[in-house]
């Protein structure tokens, strides 16, 4: 961990450990070389960035990306599509794949809430699953609702994670992964199997 903490300070990447508020705030145009050094930090590998010089920035060199991982690099500050955003959002997604192949792959949806304390868990069945909409791996499967509400200490822990994951915006977490910034936080409810 120290090693990591040392390569923070040492690549000038924020305050260590890596630091939510000061990519949050960051100025778009460094994204290339923070997203760089971590690129670095993880692979080893170099990303190939170059001066634009009518920008007066860094930018990765789309053209000298020859690995699959520097392209994907790539992609995620300069290939983001509104589709890449909506297909991003859990609440979104659904639009698109009733339209392209149909309602019936998709699991039903018991409620959409903007915060944890708008779930009404007197209409849910005995198992769900709640799954936060603007994050990966943001959900909680409750298969027992009665043994749910009546542990406070799962409950109310629940509902601090929750809530912490609708404040975030996971692409800080994620390594640059821009189709999720601003995706407006929702907490889907799905029929569990």
């Amino acid at each position: 961990m120290q090693n990591i903490i040392n390569f923070l300070i040492k690549n000038n990447i924020g305050n260590p450990p890596w630091d939510y508020y000061f990519l949050q705030n960051l100025d778009e145009k460094e994204y290339p070389n923070y997203l760089a050094k971590l690129f670095k930090l993880n692979t080893g590998e170099n990303l190939p960035l170059k001066y634009d010089f009518k920008m007066h920035y860094w930018i990765i060199d789309k053209n000298k990306c020859k690995t699959f991982n520097q392209k994907i690099q790539w992609l995620k500050l300069y290939g983001v599509t509104d589709l890449m955003r909506n297909c991003t959002d859990k609440v979104k997604v659904r639009d698109y794949v009733k339209e392209k192949i149909g309602e019936k792959y998709l699991k039903p949806v018991l409620q959409i809430c903007n915060s944890f304390n708008e779930i009404d868990f007197e209409k849910l069945p005995n198992s769900f699953v709640l799954k936060c909409n603007n994050g990966c791996k943001w959900q909680y499967i409750i298969k027992d609702k009665e043994n749910f509400l009546n542990n406070l200490k799962l409950f109310s822990a629940l509902r601090r994670q929750m809530t912490g994951w609708l404040e975030q915006e996971f692409w800080c977490w994620g390594g640059f992964e821009i189709q999720y910034k601003n995706t407006k936080p929702q907490i889907i409810i799905l029929l569990y199997k």
